[in-house]
């Protein structure tokens, strides 16, 4: 891709915000510059960018068990 080609997808990204996943953005690519891209690539991109990809968990990393049991007594 161009150096054009990117700030223009960096627009895109950054006008998304959060909710841009690297397969939203194989598919924006595809769609704008006509250009055939893995979901690899996608990622790589949005890195290059300065972007950095997050991934969603089940459960909070942090999370307390014995917190919330106690929480959910006292409401």
């Amino acid at each position: 891709m161009s150096y054009k080609q990117q700030e223009e997808i960096k627009n895109v990204i950054a006008e998304e915000g959060a909710n841009l996943t690297a397969k939203k953005l194989k598919i924006i690519i595809e769609k704008i510059f006509s250009i055939e891209v893995s979901k690899s690539t996608a990622h790589r991109l949005m890195q290059k960018l300065g972007f950095s990809y997050i991934t969603p968990r089940p459960v909070h990393n942090k999370q307390d068990k014995n917190k919330q049991e106690e929480f959910k007594k006292k409401s």
